[in-house]
């Protein structure tokens, strides 16, 4: 039997708030000053206790109270090694990304992958290009 490690578990958990609709529904019962968009915007995601939040990228977290003013600017001078922070493409997904350029749905699979039999179907394609 595989056992998963923590590491591992912590990356796909992390992974899942590449997605900022993700990050943004966090803050359901958020209470505290700084806007819930504002945060999830600068990588920020809800703990769920207390004003917890924690980036998806860096993993660093902050109180609500440290964040009085400017989300990305408390990120940037708290974690300043962040890949997210400093413009990496780590794969954030921001809210306006409901379609890509070719009309490919919000999770970006094509219409013709979201059955195993277009999957397949697509090897065939493959296969004749390479051979």
């Amino acid at each position: 039997m595989y056992e998963v490690s923590k590491d591992h578990l912590t990356s796909l958990y992390l992974y899942f708030f590449t997605f900022i609709k993700a990050r943004l529904q966090t803050f359901s019962s958020w209470t505290f000053f700084t806007d819930p968009q504002d945060l999830a915007e600068a990588g920020f995601f809800c703990m769920g206790w207390s004003d917890l939040v924690q980036c998806f990228c860096c993993g660093g977290q902050l109180s609500g109270s440290d964040l009085k003013d400017d989300a990305w600017e408390e990120h940037s001078r708290r974690f300043p090694h962040c890949s997210f922070i400093l413009g990496y493409n780590v794969e954030n997904v921001p809210l306006q990304m409901d379609e890509d350029e070719e009309g490919h749905p919000e999770n970006g699979c094509p219409p013709c992958m979201k059955t195993l039999k277009g999957r397949l179907s697509s090897f065939d394609e493959f296969s004749k290009s390479y051979l």
